[in-house]
């Protein structure tokens, strides 16, 4: 067995030379050409991770090049003597890479894969140049500096990749995870893994029974005790759906399958196993069909949320109430569209409804603004966690960049520039995360993060040195414990809103209604919620709207679908309805209308003011 194991080392390590060769050598005549290109897989695993790339074999070099220099990279390709296929089929254009490219070189095949998306549409995880993180890291082999991922998002991406379930689960991919895991503690901050991919998280949980990792990357990890024996461990490689005559293991996955591949807390109950692993296959079996991206997106978006993978729910006591919000900035001038300038507005605001409530907050921000906030709070009174997700991943991104980039004449106002879709929609995304990720809260509220201002909450909330000072966010008597108790009293068990008589943006057209409008009033949508149940509910309305919008190359606010909801489940909302924006402490406040900030009045039984605190910029 020795000469053997010997002997298929020794062509392995020939083989690898050959194709660290050839990978260079590509990627310097992309270079030359000024095709940006970057190594995915085991082209930059085999040096980064594993002693010598001869250790780590694989089957072609997977490049990744923006989707506009396909056709340019292929063309370098042939130059170097490569048997490069076109696309010529409907299956090759909707793959994720093209045809691969061979060549021979003493005896052995050479094959490169030029990607476009680093997943296959399967997975409805998108990758591609336009929303990686810049810059890519870095790697020198042989003195030539090769680009990747980065190894944070690596390790994510090689798990991530491994649900393609048409194709084996290798006991190498293992290995790789591995030997990523344990180059974390020189690369993260913290247990930053564990809030950040909490799925990829359990599975190197369920990894470390099988190959164990070092103590250092174990405390590193924060993972609990090492069980001393498990007999529950991943057998033969995993050949996809069907196992052949295996059909115990394909209807019923083993616990430890369940948890890593899943990345399911450890010891899931049977109703978590079967959930998780018939909603994959579902999934995935009817993407295959290819009906369309809505179609298929729309598939996802309602079964799944493939955007995220499933997520293992947080474990919690009992909350009677929790708060949901976001903080996304830099999106102004850029194809989402979004306010200049707001990321510290949002931060102060937030900081001042997370001291007066006291109530848990789950707030989702970009994974590079996390250390930003982070270091924005330390020290101060809150109760908030950090969910990471990128606008690129809120369900339906693609689509409604297709229809903007299609329709720019109806999406090029100024009013569209200064609304992001995909977070005005992704507000029931977060919701329905908040839903799974906290099982034990009983009521959830939306909360935009720039709503606790002056400008919008009455001066009765605040004081004459907080505005002399410029502190416009000092409103904590408007969000003190008591109104949260007061808008779940309220709200009972159905949805609280609040409405304007003069909205800033109308319904949805009656044709997407069953019942039409009564009058002319539309929903905000700064702040609503209640009862989980009716959230949920609200949250499926709501992706029935959007899927029915989509399908007619049509996109509106979020205000205006909710408004349309209303009209069609009055039954499922209790109401608020304002006049104004003007309170108190504007002079063009008119005592005769009902104005915005008198929700709060009503809620927390504010009594009028005996004096009108008025703006110092209103004298």
């Amino acid at each position: 067995m020795r000469p053997i194991l010997a002997a298929a080392c020794l062509r392995q390590k020939s083989v690898a030379q050959k194709q660290t060769a050839a990978m260079l050598e590509a990627l310097k005549a992309l270079a030359a050409e000024g095709i940006e290109a970057i190594v995915l897989k085991g082209g930059i695993l085999s040096h980064l991770a594993y002693p010598e790339p001869g250790l780590r074999p694989m089957e072609d070099i997977d490049l990744l090049v923006a989707p506009d220099s396909l056709s340019a990279a292929r063309n370098t390709l042939l130059s170097l003597g490569y048997s490069a296929p076109p696309e010529n089929t409907r299956y090759d254009r909707l793959s994720h890479h093209l045809p691969v490219a061979c060549r021979s070189d003493s005896g052995e095949t050479i094959a490169i894969e030029l990607h476009r998306e680093i997943f296959t549409p399967i997975l409805n995880c998108p990758g591609n140049f336009s929303n990686l993180e810049r810059p890519f890291a870095s790697f020198p082999i042989q003195g030539y500096p090769v680009a990747h991922l980065g190894e944070k998002r690596l390790l994510w991406m090689q798990y991530r990749g491994l649900r393609k379930l048409a194709e084996p689960l290798k006991k190498l991919h293992l290995v790789d995870l591995a030997l990523l895991a344990e180059r974390l503690p020189d690369h993260w901050q913290g247990q930053a893994l564990r809030t950040c991919y909490p799925d990829l998280w359990s599975a190197l949980l369920a990894l470390d029974r099988y190959i164990p990792l070092s103590p250092r990357t174990r405390q590193y990890l924060g993972l609990p005790p090492r069980q001393t024996a498990d007999s529950d461990l991943p057998g033969d490689d995993y050949c996809g759906w069907p196992r052949g005559s295996r059909w115990l293991e394909t209807v019923w996955p083993n616990r430890w399958w369940a948890e890593f591949f899943y990345g399911l807390g450890p010891h899931p109950s049977r109703w978590q196993i079967q959930r998780n692993h018939w909603s994959l296959f579902a999934s995935q079996g009817y993407r295959r069909l290819h009906l369309g991206p809505v179609a298929s997106h729309a598939f996802f978006a309602r079964r799944t949320d493939p955007a995220s993978p499933p997520v293992r729910p947080l474990p919690s006591p009992p909350i009677e109430s929790l708060l949901v919000t976001c903080i996304y900035d830099g999106l102004s001038g850029t194809r989402f569209g979004g306010r200049l300038n707001r990321g510290e507005s949002y931060r102060q605001s937030l900081a001042t409804i997370a001291r007066a409530s006291a109530l848990p907050i789950l707030c989702f921000v970009p994974l590079a603004d996390i250390s930003l906030n982070e270091e924005f709070f330390a020290g101060r009174q809150h109760q908030i966690t950090w969910v990471p997700i990128e606008i690129t991943d809120l369900p339906h991104s693609d689509e409604i960049q297709r229809i903007k980039a299609e329709y720019p004449e109806n999406y090029s106002s100024f009013e569209w520039q200064q609304r992001c879709v995909e977070i005005m929609w992704g507000k029931f995304y977060m919701l329905r995360e908040a839903l799974r990720r906290f099982p034990g809260a009983q009521n959830l509220f939306w909360v935009d993060a720039g709503l606790a201002n002056v400008n919008v909450i009455s001066t009765n909330y605040t004081t004459a040195e907080a505005l002399a000072a410029g502190d416009l966010h000092r409103v904590d008597a408007a969000f003190c414990p008591e109104l949260y108790t007061r808008m779940q009293e309220k709200a009972g068990h159905r949805i609280l809103a609040l409405k304007s008589t003069d909205p800033h943006q109308r319904g949805i057209p009656e044709h997407y209604l069953q019942r039409p409008y009564q009058d002319a009033t539309g929903i905000v949508a700064g702040l609503f919620g209640g009862n989980r149940n009716a959230v949920e509910t609200l949250c499926q309305l709501f992706e029935q709207k959007c899927l029915a919008i989509l399908a007619d190359n049509k996109l509106y606010f979020e205000e205006s679908i909710l408004t349309g909801l209303l009209a069609d489940h009055p039954e499922l909302f209790t109401t608020f309805t304002f006049d104004s924006w003007y309170h108190e402490g504007w002079s063009y406040y008119n005592p005769n209308e009902v104005n915005f900030s008198q929700f709060f009045d009503q809620m927390l039984r504010t009594p009028p003011p005996a004096n009108r605190l008025l703006f110092p910029w209103n004298h």
